[in-house]
């Protein structure tokens, strides 16, 4: 069952703001007549005036001003997965890809040599709040699913974070990650710009045979088709000691010429634009800056896709080797004053 956010604010704070702080209702300036010393009043233009003695009198006095308010976040998008047991995911937002992406993209085996064979049946609603990916290998085929929602819901900055319980075993190859709605598969059925052009962001990916999670923007050497860092692209691992031992919630920021990553509202890693450099930060502190010469494709829309692929060096796993990655919710909502659906 999901539990609603409620935000709390101590009686004794605000009991004390409310008797040193208030906002005008006319006009303060310096020098007028106040009646009650050290009042605060801050004006609409944030400026700040306390009540102070002056010989005799007792007279307003500008003393600085009032920081910006933050901007409101706002939910924009949600998919909370509260179906019955054995639904699939809503076809109103998500589209399952089939087979082994040759068929529908041209994409032989999704063009990593991965081993699965993706069916829609095998992601689907467990009645408690949770849509279940289930990878299986039986009779020498592997089966997963993987789902997108290209053509149906893109995003544009903002907040997005899914809760995740990832699955166990090295076999695995699970992600939480996007595509440049541009995109164009090989078989060009659909959109306008190839990968790595189109741009990618890996929200969360346990690489490594799912040992190593990390959260990964890729993009192009300017001027071909040639993916940053030899196919590395600009990365950070989320540090999680077992990922697969429960849920945790995989998150990413994004604003014009800036994308960070979250692991469980922890940030991992900024990267930052400036027009030629990207600059990898972590606490504030720089590790890393990469020359893309100008290239950026991540100030444009983008859409979500949720799978677990099978690693291409799992083909020794004996049938009736299984496993479950189980996401909780999927949640979107606007960061910094920017974030859209379907832009």
């Amino acid at each position: 069952m999901k539990r609603p956010v409620f935000l709390f604010i101590s009686l004794a704070i605000l009991c004390s703001l409310l008797t040193q702080t208030s906002n005008a209702s006319t006009t303060v300036k310096s020098g007028a007549k106040c009646t009650k010393l050290n009042q605060k009043v801050t004006t609409a233009t944030r400026s700040i005036y306390q009540c102070r003695k002056l010989g005799k009198k007792l007279v307003w006095r500008y003393i600085g001003k009032a920081p910006a308010p933050k901007p409101t976040s706002q939910m924009l998008w949600s998919e909370e997965f509260n179906g019955s047991a054995g639904s699939q995911p809503s076809d109103s937002n998500w589209t399952s890809l089939r087979g082994d992406g040759n068929e529908q993209l041209g994409l032989w085996r999704f063009g990593t040599g991965e081993l699965e064979w993706n069916l829609p049946e095998a992601a689907a609603t467990d009645g408690k709040g949770n849509m279940v990916i289930t990878t299986t290998k039986s009779g020498g085929q592997w089966t997963s699913a993987r789902y997108w929602t290209q053509g149906k819901v893109n995003f544009r900055y903002g907040k997005i974070e899914a809760r995740i319980k990832m699955p166990t075993g090295s076999f695995n190859w699970p992600a939480f990650w996007m595509l440049g709605s541009n995109y164009s598969p090989p078989n060009q059925s659909f959109g306008t710009t190839g990968w790595p052009m189109s741009g990618e962001i890996d929200i969360a990916e346990g690489l490594w045979g799912n040992t190593d999670y990390r959260s990964t923007i890729h993009a192009n050497v300017i001027n071909t088709s040639t993916p940053w860092n030899g196919g590395g692209g600009l990365t950070a691992a989320s540090n999680l000691d077992n990922p697969s031992s429960g849920y945790h919630t995989f998150g990413m920021l994004w604003k014009p010429n800036m994308i960070a990553f979250t692991v469980d509202g922890q940030e991992i890693v900024r990267n930052t634009f400036n027009g030629t450099f990207v600059t990898q930060s972590s606490g504030g502190i720089a590790f890393n800056s990469f020359n893309s010469n100008g290239v950026w494709p991540f100030n444009k829309p983008f859409f979500l896709i949720l799978n677990n692929a099978v690693d291409p060096n799992a083909s020794g796993q004996p049938n009736g080797t299984t496993a479950k990655m189980s996401v909780d919710w999927i949640r979107y909502s606007s960061y910094a004053g920017y974030g859209t659906v379907n832009p």
